[in-house]
């Protein structure tokens, strides 16, 4: 079981540091992962430019794969192809992808991008971008639970204002 006891636990572990459940003290942070500490190395504006908060906290998927930097995906042909139904339709098309740590979710995600770069997808989805948003980047800067929320409104904003997204 993982639980916070309130807003404010959740807020301050999304900021980087942990709190300890049995005291509520907040604990150190663990290295956040990056290029250095074996996490994605992010593209320049993550492949959107400009000032976007998608250019900053965004890594386009879809620009890796057709650039070579995503290795191939073996074996999750189903999932990929279930995705893509979900996304085709025209209503409820938002595909949810849980599961614990190393299962494959990023798997099927990259899969997905590397059949919209080689035109294997329905015409809806030909030309759209895949966007793996970094929210430990988001959070961090963020002192005050306001501009978090600031930040996460004009992210929205951003991907309702380009249809071509999938986030």
């Amino acid at each position: 079981p993982f639980g916070f006891g309130g807003l404010d636990d959740i807020f301050r572990a999304m900021q980087g540091g942990n709190v300890d459940p049995t005291n509520g003290q907040q604990v150190p942070p663990t290295q956040p992962m990056g290029p250095n500490n074996g996490g994605p190395n992010r593209p320049q504006n993550g492949g959107q430019g400009g000032n976007s908060l998608l250019g900053q906290y965004g890594i386009n998927l879809t620009q890796l794969a057709k650039d070579g930097k995503v290795d191939p995906v073996i074996g999750r042909d189903n999932e990929i192809q279930r995705v893509i139904e979900i996304l085709n339709r025209r209503t409820k098309n938002n595909p949810v992808l849980i599961g614990e740590a190393g299962v494959g979710k990023t798997a099927v995600v990259e899969g997905l991008a590397q059949e919209i770069v080689s035109g294997n997808v329905p015409s809806k989805l030909q030309n759209k971008q895949i966007i793996r948003l970094d929210v430990v980047s988001l959070v961090q800067g963020t002192g005050i639970r306001g501009q978090f929320e600031q930040r996460m409104q004009q992210l929205i904003k951003e991907v309702q204002d380009n249809p071509d997204i999938i986030l």
